[in-house]
């Protein structure tokens, strides 16, 4: 059985900070991939992303099981690395928050977003990226 990881405290309100995030995978064969992600919410301990054009993306997760998050706060200079274990929901809560906010989107901007289907990260290792001694370090 694995450890649930606890988000440190400060973690939420340094990626709520961000429009956008961070989301890289890699494929079997290790080949990284980025993108970003527009609608996404801290549940708990477990990061929810919705998917809305993911393809490499969506590919590498299913592949591995994997994928990782990060977030900088230009304030504070503090900056965390999320990775983690993915699942993938087409229906049920999740699933329909990501709906509401391509809704709210669509009604603010014009745009409307699929939201395809909600990904949630399950963390099993975070680290820290801000400048400085702590960089790159395992969050204990």
């Amino acid at each position: 059985m694995v450890k649930q990881l606890k988000l440190p405290t400060d973690l939420e309100s340094i990626f709520k900070k961000q429009a956008t995030l961070s989301l890289a995978t890699a494929d079997p064969t290790g080949k990284p991939n980025s993108s970003y992600v527009r609608f996404w919410w801290i549940q708990g301990d477990k990061i929810m992303l919705i998917n809305n054009f993911m393809n490499k993306t969506r590919s590498n997760m299913e592949k591995t099981g994997w994928a990782s998050v990060s977030a900088y706060d230009m304030e504070t200079h503090k900056a965390y690395q999320v990775k983690g274990k993915v699942e993938f929901k087409t229906a049920g809560p999740e699933y329909e928050q990501g709906k509401a906010m391509a809704q709210k989107f669509h009604e603010q901007s014009g745009m409307m977003l699929p939201a395809k289907e909600a990904v949630i990260l399950t963390p099993r290792e975070i680290y820290y990226l801000q400048p400085g001694p702590d960089a790159g370090k395992k969050v204990e």
